[in-house]
């Protein structure tokens, strides 16, 4: 079974001011303060990983290993909302598939899972399943390339997809879940949002 396909707006900018340094420096030393001394200073903007809920002064508790990858998550949910899940669910990989039919691009892969986000050669995923980031800025480019191209969907047939892709959806529920992908990326770029994918 495919893995369960998660999206969220997520905040680019506050990222790339506010968490990227701490996640820099974080690296650089080898070393959690830096990530310590910024969850405690802002509980209020941050939400637990695990559970969603806002943290309190215990956020210790929750910790597991303590490393780079976890306090990474705490970190990243200043960016977004953990509640606010708007993803393909199982239809993620034929969404892939449709947008490479319809040749809305030759990287089809980064619209549905975005680009590796790295900071100082480290990649950053938290629950090691994959994260993915579109910036802020290259949202209205994407959402065009998407939106350009829904009359055409009318004239794909189920043998121009590939053999899995009708595996986990129906015809409609496949371009239902492009629909929403197209509306995912409206949605941010009317906030003036990028988006995070992961699973």
């Amino acid at each position: 079974m495919s893995m369960e396909h998660k999206a969220f707006l997520f905040d680019t900018k506050k990222y790339h001011r506010d968490i990227e340094p701490v996640l820099r420096e974080c690296i650089r030393t080898q070393s959690s303060d830096a990530a310590e001394t910024y969850i405690t200073a802002h509980l209020s903007e941050l939400t637990s990983p695990y559970t969603g809920e806002p943290l309190d002064e215990d956020w210790h508790d929750e910790r597991e290993d303590g490393g780079l990858q976890e306090y990474a998550d705490f970190l990243l949910t200043a960016c977004y909302d953990s509640s606010a899940d708007e993803g393909l669910s199982y239809a993620w990989e034929s969404v892939i598939d449709i947008i490479c039919v319809l040749g809305v691009s030759d990287a089809p892969d980064s619209f549905v899972l975005g680009q590796a986000l790295v900071c100082e050669g480290v990649t950053i995923d938290p629950g090691a399943m994959g994260l993915g980031v579109v910036e802020a800025d290259q949202i209205a480019e994407r959402l065009t390339l998407l939106t350009n191209h829904p009359e055409r969907l009318d004239g794909i047939t189920e043998d121009d997809l590939s053999e899995d892709s009708l595996y986990e959806c129906d015809w409609d529920e496949l371009t239902d879940a492009y629909d929403d992908l197209c509306g995912l990326y409206e949605e941010a770029q009317k906030q003036g949002m990028g988006l995070l994918f992961t699973f």
